[in-house]
């Protein structure tokens, strides 16, 4: 068995904790007509971007524990393709929504989650990584 370095066990927890809140509050993250949002997301001065603020908080771990920047960015992008995913199959087995328009449902959500919840948090922690990673390098050259 390989040992996890730095930039998969970073990968891992995001993936990880992305994905179990997208399972748990699946209806926060695709696509309704009508919200009901948990309590907890009253504390927000917008409560409907709790879910954006759920991503951002899943995603530092890929943003800030991977080795370099290329890998912080390899790391998002994975993470941001593969948890619609888990929020997508979440959406699928409630049998409320087997209907024959599943297959196209299930694909706009796949996209409403990533387009809507996710690449806004993520090209802010992106930002925020390439603003420490060039202030690094750069005052690594002054020295």
């Amino acid at each position: 068995m390989s040992n996890l370095n730095r930039n998969q066990l970073a990968l891992g927890i995001s993936i990880f904790a992305l994905s179990v809140a997208m399972v748990v509050w699946v209806e926060l993250f695709t696509f309704s007509k009508v919200v009901h949002l948990p309590q907890w997301a009253d504390a927000f001065p917008w409560p409907i971007l709790a879910p954006s603020f759920l991503v951002l908080l899943c995603l530092i771990p890929a943003a800030f524990g991977t080795h370099t920047f290329a890998n912080a960015c390899k790391a998002i992008i994975f993470s941001l393709l593969v948890c619609p995913l888990v929020a997508v199959v979440a959406y699928a087995l409630n049998p409320l929504y087997q209907t024959r328009f599943l297959p196209a449902n299930a694909l706009f959500n796949y996209f409403w989650v990533i387009g809507f919840h996710c690449l806004v948090p993520a090209m802010l922690l992106l930002a925020v990584r390439a603003i420490v990673y060039f202030t690094r390098k750069r005052f690594n050259q002054d020295n």
